[in-house]
């Protein structure tokens, strides 16, 4: 019952993602790398050259945008389910969470980085089973369609610390010091000076642009504070925990730092995926009888809270439209 259900959630959402047509705040641009791509010549100052190339490929294969489109949201979508299914007891809950947490319509928009984020996700099996070298090749890889992939070394970093509850505080209470300073702005000055030509672009938006609006935070924080009142029994119920923990906690604090600089909420996309796996693990600490009125709950609050996303334009999804 279960896997019939998830093929269908799956053939439903990459229908409605692949067959979309100028949907999404970044639905031109990629428009324009598809159309050009056959007469460019890779430079750095260009879109990656492993996504150039995928491009290409469609081009002389004959295909247009839209068939791209497709075959981008079935892979998407696939390693969403096929991660919700590996990695965790509870996938129908994971994949629902997929989607009422904003992930599968921030695929309507980020191209490049959402199937560097899927593939990503169903990688973490690589992390939980140790298999570092393995993820690093990944990685590597990842980092052709999406330089930014290179944040996902971090991951191997976070299995092997403790992000304590207090040291979690800490770190809150530095980061949120730190973006009301002016000595904020000089430490991102200083991270553009390390990266290459092509992102100073963003050097000056970051300063002008408006950070997330406090309301994005409200679920993260409600999750943060259950995952600190149940940290030990979430790591003693499965150890993996403590890693996606450490993954949740890395999301928070660059949720917070969104708040005022804008750019680093695409930054912590990276770091999202942890609480689709978390809040299931949630679910389990509650007892059998009573699990089914969090169920609704959570079932409920999370339905408000993507329905209202959405309506107030934060996808960019609405007006949905298609070709056909």
């Amino acid at each position: 019952m279960i896997k019939p259900l998830l093929f269908i959630s799956f053939l439903i959402l990459a229908a409605i993602q692949g067959f979309r047509w100028d949907v999404g705040t970044d639905f031109e641009l990629y428009l324009n790398i598809f159309n050009s791509s056959p007469h460019i010549t890779y430079s750095s100052d260009f879109v990656e050259i492993g996504y150039l190339y995928i491009n290409k490929f469609f081009n002389i294969l004959g295909l247009n945008f839209q068939s791209f489109l497709i075959i981008v949201a079935i892979i998407i979508n696939f390693n969403f389910i096929k991660g919700s299914i590996v990695l965790s007891k509870d996938p129908i809950s994971v994949f629902y969470f997929y989607v009422t947490t904003g992930i599968y319509f921030s695929t309507f928009n980020t191209i490049r980085q959402s199937i560097v984020v899927s593939v990503l996700f169903l990688s973490l099996t690589l992390i939980r089973d140790k298999k570092f070298l393995k993820f690093s090749a990944i990685v590597f890889l990842l980092f052709l369609i999406h330089r930014s992939a290179l944040l996902a070394f971090s991951f191997i970093i976070l299995y092997y610390i403790v992000i304590s509850p207090i040291l979690f505080f800490i770190l809150s209470l530095i980061v949120i010091t730190l973006i009301n300073t002016s000595l904020s702005n000089v430490i991102i000055a200083s991270l553009f000076n390390i990266l290459p030509e092509k992102y100073l672009m963003y050097k000056e938006q970051i300063f002008i642009a408006e950070g997330i609006e406090l309301i994005n935070l409200l679920l993260p924080f409600l999750l943060m504070l259950f995952i600190i009142i149940n940290y030990y029994r979430l790591i003693k119920l499965n150890f993996f925990n403590k890693f996606l923990i450490n993954l949740f906690f890395a999301y928070f604090l660059l949720l917070v730092i969104s708040t005022e600089y804008l750019l680093f909420y695409r930054v912590a996309s990276y770091f999202q995926i942890a609480q689709i796996l978390l809040l299931p693990q949630l679910l389990l600490l509650v007892r059998k009888k009573d699990r089914w009125i969090l169920d609704v709950i959570l079932v409920i609050a999370f339905s408000i809270f993507i329905i209202g996303k959405i309506i107030l334009g934060h996808y960019g999804v609405l007006p949905y439209q298609t070709k056909l």
